[in-house]
Protein backbone atom coordinates (compact mmCIF):
# COMPACT_ATOMS: atom_id res chain seq x y z
CA UNK A 1 0.00 0.00 0.00
CA UNK A 2 2.81 2.43 0.88
CA UNK A 3 4.56 1.84 -2.44
CA UNK A 4 1.33 2.34 -4.39
CA UNK A 5 0.51 5.59 -2.58
CA UNK A 6 4.04 6.85 -3.16
CA UNK A 7 3.62 6.30 -6.91
CA UNK A 8 0.14 7.88 -6.93
CA UNK A 9 1.26 11.02 -5.10
CA UNK A 10 4.34 11.30 -7.33
CA UNK A 11 2.12 11.19 -10.43
CA UNK A 12 -0.25 13.78 -8.95
CA UNK A 13 2.63 16.19 -8.32
CA UNK A 14 4.07 15.51 -11.79
CA UNK A 15 0.68 16.48 -13.23
CA UNK A 16 0.82 19.75 -11.26
CA UNK A 17 4.37 20.43 -12.40
CA UNK A 18 3.59 19.78 -16.06
CA UNK A 19 0.57 22.10 -16.07
CA UNK A 20 1.48 25.06 -13.85
CA UNK A 21 3.35 27.92 -15.51
CA UNK A 22 5.49 28.47 -12.40
CA UNK A 23 7.48 25.33 -13.27
CA UNK A 24 8.21 26.41 -16.85
CA UNK A 25 11.77 27.72 -17.18
CA UNK A 26 13.13 29.51 -20.25
CA UNK A 27 15.67 27.31 -22.01
CA UNK A 28 14.75 24.14 -20.07
CA UNK A 29 12.44 21.55 -21.59
CA UNK A 30 9.43 20.34 -19.66
CA UNK A 31 10.80 16.80 -19.78
CA UNK A 32 13.95 17.95 -17.99
CA UNK A 33 11.85 19.54 -15.26
CA UNK A 34 9.75 16.42 -14.72
CA UNK A 35 12.86 14.23 -14.79
CA UNK A 36 14.47 16.45 -12.12
CA UNK A 37 11.49 15.93 -9.82
CA UNK A 38 11.55 12.17 -10.43
CA UNK A 39 15.27 12.06 -9.61
CA UNK A 40 14.60 13.92 -6.35
CA UNK A 41 11.91 11.42 -5.37
CA UNK A 42 14.32 8.55 -6.07
CA UNK A 43 17.01 10.30 -4.00
CA UNK A 44 14.54 10.73 -1.16
CA UNK A 45 13.69 7.02 -1.34
CA UNK A 46 17.40 6.22 -1.21
CA UNK A 47 17.76 8.39 1.89
CA UNK A 48 14.86 6.47 3.45
CA UNK A 49 16.63 3.17 2.72
CA UNK A 50 19.91 4.49 4.18
CA UNK A 51 18.24 5.57 7.43
CA UNK A 52 16.24 2.33 7.57
CA UNK A 53 18.92 -0.26 6.79
CA UNK A 54 22.29 1.51 7.27
CA UNK A 55 21.77 3.89 10.20
CA UNK A 56 19.45 1.62 12.17
CA UNK A 57 19.09 3.70 15.35
CA UNK A 58 15.58 4.99 14.72
CA UNK A 59 15.60 7.38 17.69
CA UNK A 60 18.64 9.18 16.26
CA UNK A 61 17.61 9.18 12.60
CA UNK A 62 16.30 12.63 11.66
CA UNK A 63 13.71 11.35 9.17
CA UNK A 64 12.25 9.01 11.80
CA UNK A 65 12.51 10.84 15.11
CA UNK A 66 10.32 13.78 14.10
CA UNK A 67 7.99 11.49 12.15
CA UNK A 68 7.49 9.29 15.22
CA UNK A 69 6.90 12.28 17.51
CA UNK A 70 4.38 13.72 15.08
CA UNK A 71 2.03 10.82 15.77
CA UNK A 72 1.36 12.28 19.22
CA UNK A 73 0.38 15.62 17.72
CA UNK A 74 -1.59 13.95 14.93
CA UNK A 75 -3.62 11.94 17.44
CA UNK A 76 -4.44 15.17 19.27
CA UNK A 77 -6.14 16.42 16.11
CA UNK A 78 -8.81 13.77 16.49
CA UNK A 79 -8.91 13.49 20.28
CA UNK A 80 -8.71 17.20 21.15
CA UNK A 81 -8.63 19.51 18.09
CA UNK A 82 -8.35 22.60 20.30
CA UNK A 83 -5.08 21.31 21.77
CA UNK A 84 -3.82 20.39 18.30
CA UNK A 85 -4.42 23.90 16.98
CA UNK A 86 -2.68 25.51 19.95
CA UNK A 87 0.40 23.30 19.55
CA UNK A 88 0.45 23.57 15.76
CA UNK A 89 0.23 27.37 15.71
CA UNK A 90 2.31 27.77 18.88
CA UNK A 91 -0.39 29.76 20.64
CA UNK A 92 -0.72 29.38 24.39
CA UNK A 93 0.97 25.98 24.33
CA UNK A 94 3.76 26.59 26.85
CA UNK A 95 1.79 25.71 29.98
CA UNK A 96 2.23 22.54 32.08
CA UNK A 97 -1.07 21.27 30.66
CA UNK A 98 0.62 20.44 27.36
CA UNK A 99 3.35 18.36 28.98
CA UNK A 100 1.02 15.38 28.57
CA UNK A 101 1.82 15.64 24.85
CA UNK A 102 5.43 16.77 25.00
CA UNK A 103 6.27 14.13 27.60
CA UNK A 104 5.39 11.41 25.09
CA UNK A 105 7.72 12.91 22.49
CA UNK A 106 11.45 12.30 22.44
CA UNK A 107 12.48 15.42 20.55
CA UNK A 108 10.19 18.30 21.52
CA UNK A 109 12.72 19.38 24.11
CA UNK A 110 16.33 19.32 22.93
CA UNK A 111 18.98 17.44 24.90
CA UNK A 112 20.95 20.67 25.13
CA UNK A 113 18.45 23.55 24.66
CA UNK A 114 20.01 26.58 22.99
CA UNK A 115 17.11 29.07 22.75
CA UNK A 116 18.00 29.24 19.05
CA UNK A 117 14.75 28.86 17.18
CA UNK A 118 14.39 25.94 14.81
CA UNK A 119 15.20 22.90 16.94
CA UNK A 120 12.75 20.48 15.34
CA UNK A 121 9.28 21.65 16.33
CA UNK A 122 8.44 22.60 12.76
CA UNK A 123 9.36 19.12 11.50
CA UNK A 124 7.01 17.55 14.05
CA UNK A 125 4.30 19.93 12.89
CA UNK A 126 5.01 19.23 9.20
CA UNK A 127 4.82 15.47 9.70
CA UNK A 128 1.63 15.75 11.77
CA UNK A 129 -0.01 17.79 9.01
CA UNK A 130 1.23 15.44 6.28
CA UNK A 131 -0.18 12.43 8.15
CA UNK A 132 -3.68 13.73 7.35
CA UNK A 133 -3.26 12.88 3.66
CA UNK A 134 -0.41 10.34 3.75
CA UNK A 135 -2.22 7.52 5.53
CA UNK A 136 0.76 7.83 7.93
CA UNK A 137 3.29 6.40 5.48
CA UNK A 138 6.75 7.99 5.67
CA UNK A 139 7.52 7.53 1.96
CA UNK A 140 4.47 9.61 1.11
CA UNK A 141 5.91 12.33 3.35
CA UNK A 142 9.08 12.05 1.28
CA UNK A 143 7.16 12.77 -1.92
CA UNK A 144 5.35 15.73 -0.32
CA UNK A 145 8.62 17.20 0.99
CA UNK A 146 10.24 16.69 -2.40
CA UNK A 147 7.46 18.62 -4.08
CA UNK A 148 8.04 21.50 -1.65
CA UNK A 149 11.84 21.52 -1.99
CA UNK A 150 11.54 21.12 -5.76
CA UNK A 151 9.21 24.12 -5.85
CA UNK A 152 11.75 26.13 -3.88
CA UNK A 153 14.61 25.21 -6.20
CA UNK A 154 12.55 26.14 -9.26
CA UNK A 155 11.83 29.46 -7.55
CA UNK A 156 15.56 30.02 -7.05
CA UNK A 157 16.36 29.25 -10.69
CA UNK A 158 13.71 31.74 -11.79
CA UNK A 159 15.11 34.26 -9.30
CA UNK A 160 18.61 33.94 -10.78
CA UNK A 161 17.20 34.06 -14.32
CA UNK A 162 20.28 33.06 -16.29
CA UNK A 163 20.26 32.59 -20.05
CA UNK A 164 21.36 30.09 -22.65
CA UNK A 165 23.96 27.52 -21.73
CA UNK A 166 24.43 29.00 -18.26
CA UNK A 167 20.75 28.42 -17.47
CA UNK A 168 21.07 24.73 -18.39
CA UNK A 169 24.26 24.32 -16.38
CA UNK A 170 22.69 26.01 -13.35
CA UNK A 171 19.68 23.71 -13.62
CA UNK A 172 21.88 20.60 -13.80
CA UNK A 173 24.13 21.72 -10.94
CA UNK A 174 21.20 22.51 -8.65
CA UNK A 175 19.39 19.24 -9.31
CA UNK A 176 22.33 16.84 -9.65
CA UNK A 177 24.99 18.03 -7.20
CA UNK A 178 25.12 15.08 -4.75
CA UNK A 179 24.73 16.86 -1.39
CA UNK A 180 21.96 19.14 -2.59
CA UNK A 181 20.20 16.22 -4.27
CA UNK A 182 20.58 13.69 -1.45
CA UNK A 183 20.06 15.78 1.69
CA UNK A 184 17.60 18.13 0.01
CA UNK A 185 15.28 15.26 -0.94
CA UNK A 186 14.45 13.71 2.42
CA UNK A 187 11.99 14.52 5.19
CA UNK A 188 14.50 16.92 6.73
CA UNK A 189 14.61 20.61 7.62
CA UNK A 190 16.64 21.32 4.50
CA UNK A 191 13.58 20.65 2.34
CA UNK A 192 11.56 23.34 4.11
CA UNK A 193 14.51 25.75 3.99
CA UNK A 194 14.86 25.31 0.21
CA UNK A 195 11.09 25.69 -0.24
CA UNK A 196 10.82 28.87 1.82
CA UNK A 197 13.94 30.45 0.29
CA UNK A 198 12.73 29.78 -3.23
CA UNK A 199 9.28 31.24 -2.59
CA UNK A 200 10.75 34.31 -0.88
CA UNK A 201 13.31 34.99 -3.61
CA UNK A 202 11.03 34.39 -6.60
CA UNK A 203 8.27 36.68 -5.34
CA UNK A 204 10.80 39.19 -4.05
CA UNK A 205 12.19 39.60 -7.56
CA UNK A 206 8.70 39.92 -9.03
CA UNK A 207 7.87 42.52 -6.38
CA UNK A 208 11.09 44.46 -7.02
CA UNK A 209 10.21 44.57 -10.73
CA UNK A 210 6.82 46.16 -10.04
CA UNK A 211 4.55 43.13 -9.68
CA UNK A 212 3.43 44.07 -6.18
CA UNK A 213 0.18 42.12 -5.91
CA UNK A 214 -1.01 41.54 -2.34
CA UNK A 215 -0.84 37.77 -2.67
CA UNK A 216 2.86 37.90 -3.50
CA UNK A 217 3.49 39.79 -0.28
CA UNK A 218 1.37 37.27 1.61
CA UNK A 219 3.29 34.31 0.17
CA UNK A 220 6.61 35.98 1.05
CA UNK A 221 5.44 36.56 4.64
CA UNK A 222 4.29 32.94 5.01
CA UNK A 223 7.59 31.68 3.61
CA UNK A 224 9.53 33.99 5.95
CA UNK A 225 7.60 32.60 8.92
CA UNK A 226 8.37 29.03 7.83
CA UNK A 227 12.05 29.91 7.40
CA UNK A 228 12.18 31.67 10.77
CA UNK A 229 10.95 28.55 12.58
CA UNK A 230 12.96 26.10 10.49
CA UNK A 231 16.41 27.68 10.60
CA UNK A 232 16.48 30.99 12.40
CA UNK A 233 19.97 32.05 11.38
CA UNK A 234 19.16 31.60 7.66
CA UNK A 235 16.13 33.84 8.24
CA UNK A 236 18.30 36.40 10.04
CA UNK A 237 20.93 36.35 7.27
CA UNK A 238 18.55 36.71 4.32
CA UNK A 239 16.54 39.65 5.72
CA UNK A 240 19.22 42.39 5.45
CA UNK A 241 20.18 41.08 2.01
CA UNK A 242 16.60 41.38 0.79
CA UNK A 243 16.40 44.96 2.07
CA UNK A 244 19.79 45.76 0.51
CA UNK A 245 18.83 44.23 -2.82
CA UNK A 246 15.56 46.18 -2.88
CA UNK A 247 17.39 49.41 -2.00
CA UNK A 248 19.85 48.90 -4.85
CA UNK A 249 17.14 47.98 -7.38
CA UNK A 250 15.03 51.02 -6.47
CA UNK A 251 17.91 53.49 -6.51
CA UNK A 252 20.77 54.31 -8.83
CA UNK A 253 23.01 51.27 -9.06
CA UNK A 254 26.00 53.01 -7.56
CA UNK A 255 27.97 52.08 -4.44
CA UNK A 256 26.23 48.70 -4.43
CA UNK A 257 28.74 47.01 -2.15
CA UNK A 258 28.66 49.93 0.30
CA UNK A 259 24.87 49.73 0.52
CA UNK A 260 25.04 46.02 1.32
CA UNK A 261 27.83 46.56 3.86
CA UNK A 262 25.92 49.38 5.57
CA UNK A 263 22.71 47.41 6.02
CA UNK A 264 24.49 44.22 7.09
CA UNK A 265 26.47 46.11 9.73
CA UNK A 266 23.27 47.85 10.82
CA UNK A 267 21.55 44.46 11.17
CA UNK A 268 24.47 43.06 13.17
CA UNK A 269 24.44 46.09 15.45
CA UNK A 270 20.68 45.82 16.00
CA UNK A 271 20.93 42.07 16.57
CA UNK A 272 23.67 42.49 19.14
CA UNK A 273 21.30 44.65 21.20
CA UNK A 274 18.35 42.23 21.19
CA UNK A 275 19.33 40.96 24.62
CA UNK A 276 18.23 44.32 26.06
CA UNK A 277 14.67 43.40 25.02
CA UNK A 278 14.98 39.68 25.81
CA UNK A 279 18.03 38.41 27.73
CA UNK A 280 17.73 35.04 25.98
CA UNK A 281 18.48 36.66 22.61
CA UNK A 282 22.13 37.49 23.13
CA UNK A 283 23.65 36.48 19.80
CA UNK A 284 27.09 35.58 21.11
CA UNK A 285 25.54 33.23 23.69
CA UNK A 286 23.17 31.71 21.13
CA UNK A 287 26.05 30.87 18.80
CA UNK A 288 28.26 29.55 21.59
CA UNK A 289 25.46 27.45 23.10
CA UNK A 290 24.59 25.94 19.73
CA UNK A 291 28.24 25.08 19.06
CA UNK A 292 28.77 23.62 22.52
CA UNK A 293 25.55 21.63 22.29
CA UNK A 294 26.80 20.06 19.08
CA UNK A 295 30.09 19.14 20.71
CA UNK A 296 28.41 17.53 23.74
CA UNK A 297 25.96 15.52 21.64
CA UNK A 298 28.70 14.37 19.26
CA UNK A 299 30.94 13.24 22.12
CA UNK A 300 28.10 11.31 23.75
CA UNK A 301 27.11 9.72 20.43
CA UNK A 302 30.78 9.07 19.56
CA UNK A 303 30.28 10.76 16.20
CA UNK A 304 33.08 9.84 13.83
CA UNK A 305 32.90 13.14 11.95
CA UNK A 306 33.54 15.38 14.99
CA UNK A 307 36.74 17.27 14.21
CA UNK A 308 36.94 19.80 17.07
CA UNK A 309 36.00 19.25 20.72
CA UNK A 310 36.88 22.75 21.95
CA UNK A 311 34.07 24.65 23.65
CA UNK A 312 33.27 28.17 22.41
CA UNK A 313 33.17 31.11 24.79
CA UNK A 314 30.28 33.55 24.27
CA UNK A 315 32.48 36.53 23.47
CA UNK A 316 32.64 38.47 20.21
CA UNK A 317 36.46 38.40 19.95
CA UNK A 318 36.43 34.59 20.07
CA UNK A 319 33.53 34.35 17.64
CA UNK A 320 35.19 36.69 15.16
CA UNK A 321 38.43 34.74 15.50
CA UNK A 322 36.59 31.51 14.70
CA UNK A 323 34.68 32.90 11.70
CA UNK A 324 37.31 32.32 8.99
CA UNK A 325 38.16 28.79 10.21
CA UNK A 326 34.42 28.12 10.34
CA UNK A 327 34.01 29.20 6.72
CA UNK A 328 36.94 27.05 5.60
CA UNK A 329 35.63 24.05 7.52
CA UNK A 330 32.29 24.34 5.73
CA UNK A 331 33.98 24.76 2.35
CA UNK A 332 36.57 21.97 2.72
CA UNK A 333 35.22 19.34 5.10
CA UNK A 334 35.02 16.45 5.12
CA UNK A 335 38.62 16.21 3.96
CA UNK A 336 39.40 13.09 1.89
CA UNK A 337 41.29 11.36 4.72
CA UNK A 338 38.44 12.12 7.15
CA UNK A 339 35.82 10.32 5.05
CA UNK A 340 34.66 7.42 7.22
CA UNK A 341 31.88 6.14 4.92
CA UNK A 342 30.79 6.36 1.26
CA UNK A 343 28.56 9.38 1.91
CA UNK A 344 31.40 11.36 3.44
CA UNK A 345 33.67 10.33 0.57
CA UNK A 346 31.07 11.59 -1.90
CA UNK A 347 30.84 14.90 -0.03
CA UNK A 348 34.63 15.23 -0.04
CA UNK A 349 34.79 14.64 -3.80
CA UNK A 350 32.05 17.22 -4.27
CA UNK A 351 34.04 19.78 -2.25
CA UNK A 352 37.06 19.23 -4.48
CA UNK A 353 34.91 19.69 -7.59
CA UNK A 354 33.44 22.95 -6.25
CA UNK A 355 36.89 24.30 -5.34
CA UNK A 356 38.13 23.39 -8.83
CA UNK A 357 35.21 25.24 -10.42
CA UNK A 358 35.87 28.33 -8.28
CA UNK A 359 39.56 28.37 -9.20
CA UNK A 360 38.80 27.71 -12.85
CA UNK A 361 36.44 30.67 -13.03
CA UNK A 362 38.78 32.98 -11.11
CA UNK A 363 41.37 32.60 -13.84
CA UNK A 364 38.83 33.15 -16.64
CA UNK A 365 36.64 35.93 -15.30
CA UNK A 366 33.77 37.69 -17.03
CA UNK A 367 32.04 40.75 -15.59
CA UNK A 368 28.72 39.82 -13.92
CA UNK A 369 25.69 40.77 -15.97
CA UNK A 370 23.75 41.69 -12.81
CA UNK A 371 26.15 43.05 -10.18
CA UNK A 372 23.40 43.48 -7.59
CA UNK A 373 22.34 39.82 -7.81
CA UNK A 374 25.96 38.67 -7.89
CA UNK A 375 26.87 40.54 -4.69
CA UNK A 376 23.64 39.32 -3.04
CA UNK A 377 24.54 35.71 -3.87
CA UNK A 378 28.20 35.91 -2.84
CA UNK A 379 27.42 37.55 0.51
CA UNK A 380 24.70 35.00 1.31
CA UNK A 381 27.07 32.16 0.43
CA UNK A 382 29.85 33.60 2.62
CA UNK A 383 27.52 34.25 5.57
CA UNK A 384 25.82 30.85 5.53
CA UNK A 385 29.12 28.96 5.20
CA UNK A 386 30.68 31.05 8.00
CA UNK A 387 27.80 30.72 10.47
CA UNK A 388 27.40 27.00 9.72
CA UNK A 389 31.08 26.47 10.46
CA UNK A 390 30.80 28.48 13.67
CA UNK A 391 27.98 26.44 15.15
CA UNK A 392 28.89 22.95 13.97
CA UNK A 393 32.27 21.20 14.41
CA UNK A 394 30.85 18.04 12.78
CA UNK A 395 31.56 17.28 9.12
CA UNK A 396 28.38 15.23 8.76
CA UNK A 397 26.25 18.18 9.88
CA UNK A 398 28.12 20.69 7.72
CA UNK A 399 27.38 18.64 4.60
CA UNK A 400 23.70 19.36 5.23
CA UNK A 401 23.93 22.83 6.71
CA UNK A 402 25.64 24.35 3.69
CA UNK A 403 23.21 23.17 0.99
CA UNK A 404 20.86 26.21 1.20
CA UNK A 405 23.80 28.37 0.06
CA UNK A 406 24.96 26.06 -2.74
CA UNK A 407 22.59 27.39 -5.46
CA UNK A 408 23.91 30.89 -4.74
CA UNK A 409 27.48 29.67 -5.11
CA UNK A 410 26.62 27.95 -8.40
CA UNK A 411 25.01 31.13 -9.72
CA UNK A 412 28.00 33.27 -8.71
CA UNK A 413 30.45 30.88 -10.37
CA UNK A 414 28.46 30.64 -13.59
CA UNK A 415 27.79 34.37 -13.87
CA UNK A 416 31.55 35.00 -13.74
CA UNK A 417 32.37 32.29 -16.26
CA UNK A 418 33.20 33.23 -19.81
CA UNK A 419 30.58 31.57 -22.06
CA UNK A 420 33.32 30.39 -24.44
CA UNK A 421 34.94 28.36 -21.67
CA UNK A 422 31.61 26.72 -20.83
CA UNK A 423 31.60 25.34 -24.35
CA UNK A 424 35.31 24.60 -24.56
CA UNK A 425 37.59 24.91 -21.49
CA UNK A 426 40.52 25.58 -23.81
CA UNK A 427 38.71 28.65 -25.11
CA UNK A 428 39.18 27.55 -28.71
CA UNK A 429 35.60 28.06 -29.94
CA UNK A 430 33.94 31.29 -30.78
CA UNK A 431 32.22 32.67 -27.66
CA UNK A 432 28.49 32.11 -27.47
CA UNK A 433 26.34 35.19 -26.97
CA UNK A 434 24.66 34.26 -23.69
Amino acid sequence: MEFLLTIVYSLIFIAFISRLSFYKIDGISGNWVIAAFAVKVLAGSLLYLVYTYYYKERNNADIYKYFDDSKILYNALWNNPHDFLKIFFSFGNDTPYFDKYYGQMNNWYGIYPTNLYGDGHIMIRFNALARIISFQYLNVHTVIMNFLSFTGLIGMIRFFRMEGRKQKLLFLMIFLMPSLLFWGSGVLKEGLILFSLGIILFHFRQFAEGQNQWWRILLMLIALIILRYTKFYIFALILPLLVSGLWVSMSKRKFILLKYAFLILLAIGAGSQLYRVNPYNKISELLANKHNGFVKEAIEAKAGSLFDTAMMQPSWPEILKATLPGFLNTLLRPLPWESVNPFMLMASAENLLIIFLILFVLFRLKKPADLNLFIFSVIFFLLVYSVSGLISPISGALVRYKIPAMPFLFYAVLTLANPAHLTNPAGGLKPRQD
